[in-house]
């Protein structure tokens, strides 16, 4: 992953009171072409959930130069996410590439908890090429993802992970 400076950290941190659920949402800065988007949340009154999310500036030296990706139809991407770190306390929670590697544009990313779940909502691209993705993770696993056209809500892509070792 690409050490980007200190500037382009934008950091929300967020701790909720002991009720069952809670929220918070970070932004990407516009014009932000590489950096780090962050959030966290208090979860069982004194476990941290954290999400990390690299972006990167798309250049033909990154493997996947070439395809599809959500916020940037028949178009190339400024940017796309590289890296989505998840972690619970101390644990780091293995994600996927393909739980992330086709988004681009990022704008926002939400943490949601209810119960044993967390909810990460990242949306990006712009108008008609927006997207929102709903990463679920439960009990330490991410379970599904889904992600939704932002103009036509009715288009979709969804994937489900049983038992996954990444």
């Amino acid at each position: 992953m690409r050490v980007v400076a200190a500037t382009m950290l934008l950091m929300a941190l967020a701790t909720a009171s002991r009720a069952q659920s809670s929220a918070v949402h970070s932004s990407r800065p516009d014009g932000l072409l590489a950096g780090q988007v962050r959030a966290s949340l208090l979860v069982r009154d004194t476990t941290r959930f954290r999400v990390l999310v690299t972006v990167d500036s798309l250049s033909v030296q990154h493997i996947l130069h070439r395809g599809y990706y959500w916020g940037a139809y028949r178009g190339t991407p400024r940017t796309i996410v590289v890296g989505l770190q998840v972690t619970i306390g101390a644990s780091e929670i293995q994600v996927p590439l393909s739980a992330y590697a086709d988004l681009s544009e990022l704008r926002n990313l939400w943490l949601s908890w209810a119960g044993t779940r967390v909810d990460v909502k990242l949306s990006g691209g712009d108008a008609a090429t927006g997207w929102e993705a709903h990463l679920v993770f439960d009990r330490g696993h991410l379970i599904s993802r889904k992600v939704n056209d932002g103009e036509f809500p009715e288009i979709w892509e969804q994937t489900t992970y049983h038992g996954v070792m990444y």
